[in-house]
């Protein structure tokens, strides 16, 4: 069974992977969005230079009119663009902070991780220390007891031998 950091790891790689996604989408939608706005300045511009172009020539009242309209119909609809691409920037950067955020809860569970894998490696090793001090200071023991044994030995063959 895996551990509960270990599932925050994995919920939040996931987590990470999506707002990654959604901020991918987000940037796509603003550059349709942006190549829109200038699709529509761009015809607005146009019209506007073939209403200049065809200045000379007399028209009809009706058909200025209908130019008027139509032009102030291209302003409404640019207008309402640069709204989208206004809201389109703002949905950008909020999904820009989501993901920094779920980057940011990712690293921290994994530093979590990290410490207290550091931790245990460092009880192993002092544990591993504590064994190893305990195994020398039984030998020194066992040399002590060794060593104090050899003089009543020689003491006892001395005493036998008189």
């Amino acid at each position: 069974m895996k551990q509960a950091l270990e599932l925050a790891v994995e919920n939040y790689q996931r987590l990470r992977d999506e707002a990654a996604g959604e901020l991918q989408q987000a940037q796509k939608q603003l550059t349709a969005l942006r190549n829109t706005l200038s699709t529509l300045e761009n015809y607005r511009l146009e019209q506007q230079q073939r209403r200049r172009s065809s200045a000379d020539t007399a028209r009809r009242v009706t058909a200025l009119h209908l130019e008027s309209r139509f032009a102030g119909t291209i302003e409404q609809a640019i207008e309402q663009q640069r709204l989208n691409v206004q809201q389109a920037v703002a949905r950008l950067e909020q999904k820009r902070m989501a993901l920094l955020a779920c980057q940011k809860k990712l690293k921290a569970v994994e530093m979590i991780i990290r410490q207290r894998a550091q931790r245990q490696a460092m009880r192993a090793a002092r544990q591993e220390r504590l064994a190893t001090d305990e195994q020398a200071a039984i030998r020194h023991l066992q040399k002590l007891k060794a060593v104090h044994a050899a003089p009543q030995i020689h003491l006892e063959t001395n005493s036998v031998m008189s």
